[in-house]
Formats: C-alpha cells, sequence, structure tokens
C-alpha cells in the first residue's frame, strides 16, 4: 500500500514539473521547508488576508503550521519510518517541496489566501507515494500503511487482506 501525499496529509492539486536542488529530505525536513514558505508568503500577503493572521510572526506560524498537520496518524506514521516498516523516498520528498514551495511563491498576494491551501498538493506521481508499506501480508505492523500488498490492512498487528 502507498502513502498518499504524505508530505500534506492528503492536500492535493496540480503543480507544474520541474526539477529541483534540494538534496533528500526525511518527512520532518520537508514538512519545515514547506511550512517556512507558506507562512513566509502568509505575512508577505497579509495586507489581502480577509481576517487577521493567527500568529505574531513566521516563526510562530511554522510552529502552528506543523502543529496543525500533526496527529497520531502522522506520528505512527514517523514511526513505522523510524522502524524500517515504512520506506520513505527523501529524493522525491525534496521533489515534491521544490514543486510546492514554487506554487505557493507563484501565487500572487490577491489570491494566496483563497489558493495557498489547494498549492501544498501535487498529482505528480512522485509525490503522491512518497512513502511504500514494506511489510508483507501474515507479518506484524502497527499502522494500515505499514502494509506493503495492495489492499491490506493491519488487522489486529497483522498485515492482512480484508475479509
Amino acid at each position: 500500500m502507498k502513502l498518499s501525499n504524505v508530505l500534506v496529509i492528503g492536500v492535493v492539486s496540480s503543480l507544474a514539473a520541474c526539477g529541483g536542488d534540494e538534496d533528500g529530505l526525511s518527512q520532518e525536513q520537508a514538512l519545515g521547508k514547506v511550512a517556512q514558505t507558506f507562512c513566509e508568503r502568509s505575512f508577505d500577503c497579509e495586507a489581502n488576508s480577509p481576517e487577521p493572521l493567527e500568529y505574531a510572526n513566521v516563526a510562530e506560524c511554522v510552529v502552528g503550521f506543523k502543529a496543525a498537520l500533526e496527529s497520531d496518524e502522522q506520528a505512527a506514521i514517523e514511526a513505522s519510518i523510524a522502524a524500517g516498516r515504512i520506506s520513505w523516498n527523501e529524493d522525491d520528498a525534496a521533489y515534491c517541496v521544490v514543486q510546492i514551495n514554487a506554487a505557493l511563491n507563484d501565487l500572487s498576494c490577491s489570491v494566496f489566501f483563497e489558493q495557498a491551501f489547494l498549492a501544498l498538493g501535487s498529482e505528480d506521481p512522485r509525490c503522491l507515494a512518497l512513502g511504500t508499506g514494506l511489510v508483507a501480508d501474515g507479518d506484524a505492523c502497527t499502522i494500515d500503511d505499514d502494509c506493503a500488498a495492495e489492499g491490506s490492512l493491519c488487522i489486529e498487528l497483522v498485515c492482512s487482506q480484508p475479509l
């Protein structure tokens, strides 16, 4: 089972395919880079915001952005990556960060607050499968995304095909 856009927790849109020069990025590094760009652009476009910004500065915004995307599920995915149950493609993550940040930076301030969250996703195949489950059916798992076989789920902590 492939993780669907773990980088931005399922927010999707189209991005132009152009390469980047980032070195490979961990999931945490990728999220941090996207949060930084999103928050910088938010403050650049503050005058166009339909309501006051929630944070006093970019640094607070980055912390808040990352916290909003963190969840028990996100922590479980990170634990599975660390334990080797999920493979994380750092090079593709870096590529996708370049795509997402370019899309955020390309938005004019007049539309930034309407369209920014659309720019956080990508339909690029490299960005839709940043993580891949490595656990075979019958072996121990902790979350569904650990399971390698198409359609497998982590049922009672074992990768299995649903009945």
